[in-house]
């Protein structure tokens, strides 16, 4: 199996996560709302295809304020060059920012080299699965860690970006979302603590 086959590796039960008052049921409307999107106008990418916990950060990271269609030809040629933490962590950040260039936004780069060397000294070189730990790595912030915990690990919370909060204005009679998947003031979606 290799790095890009490997299996998802869920969390600990919602339960032992997070608190009950805490916990509430997804919004289904916004949920289909996006869903129905998606199957309307959502592209193939090869790093969907993926479950290595790397791979979706790097994919993640590069996609923010980047054309997702040259997101995806970068990450091609960066997993190729970085394929792992490991050697990604010792890389220069001359080597890091050519193989980043064109992307713009140099501190994405930057960001991933300080995460890769953080998660090889401080995890043994494996992502961290909770959320407040992702938060904690450079370049982290509540999206980028949410999105890598539903994607890699299979942990059911709220990763809202702008995509999102498009179908969530879209939707008539809808009730709004945060960031985090809840409505304002009414807890977080399953998960989504932060």
């Amino acid at each position: 199996m290799d790095a890009f086959q490997r299996p998802v590796h869920p969390g600990p039960p919602l339960a032992s996560r997070w608190p009950a008052d805490q916990v509430r049921r997804p919004n289904t409307e916004l949920q289909a709302a996006v869903l129905g999107w998606y199957a309307a106008v959502g592209r193939e990418l090869e790093f969907r295809g993926t479950r290595d916990p790397y791979a979706i950060l790097v994919s993640e990271v590069m996609a923010q304020q980047t054309q997702i269609a040259r997101a995806e030809q970068y990450w091609r040629v960066w997993m190729a060059r970085f394929p792992t933490f490991e050697i990604l962590a010792a890389a220069t950040p001359a080597d890091v920012l050519r193989a980043w260039q064109g992307l713009g936004y140099d501190r994405r780069a930057l960001n991933l080299l300080r995460c890769a060397r953080v998660v090889v000294a401080s995890h043994g070189g494996k992502l961290p699965t909770a959320i407040a730990e992702l938060e904690r790595l450079p370049g982290l912030g509540p999206y980028t860690a949410r999105a890598v915990a539903a994607l890699a690990f299979g942990q059911r919370v709220g990763a809202v970006d702008v995509n999102v909060r498009r179908a969530d204005r879209r939707r008539p009679g809808r009730r709004p979302v945060d960031g985090h998947g809840a409505a304002p003031g009414r807890g977080r979606l399953a998960g989504a603590g932060g």
